[in-house]
C-alpha cells in the first residue's frame, strides 16, 4: 500500500484507507480537493491523522469582551 500526497492542496490518497488502488484509478481522476490529474500526486510518506484532544474545565480562561 502506497500514500500519494497532491502537490498543489497537500491531500493525501491513502491506499490503506481508499477502497481503490491508485492504479485502479480513471486516468482522468482528480483531487477530491482542488481538482489537480493525477500526475500531480507524489509518494509520500505522510499518513493522514485524526486528532482529538481532550480539554477540562479547568484549562479553559473566560473572555472578556
Amino acid at each position: 500500500m502506497v500514500s500519494l500526497q497532491c502537490n498543489l492542496c497537500s491531500h493525501i490518497y491513502d491506499e490503506a484507507i481508499e477502497p481503490t488502488l491508485w492504479a485502479d484509478l480513471a486516468a482522468d481522476w482528480s483531487c477530491p480537493i482542488c481538482g489537480s490529474r493525477k500526475s500531480s500526486f507524489s509518494v509520500t510518506s505522510a499518513k493522514k491523522q485524526t486528532v482529538v484532544s481532550q480539554i477540562k474545565k479547568d484549562e479553559i480562561s473566560p473572555v472578556s469582551y
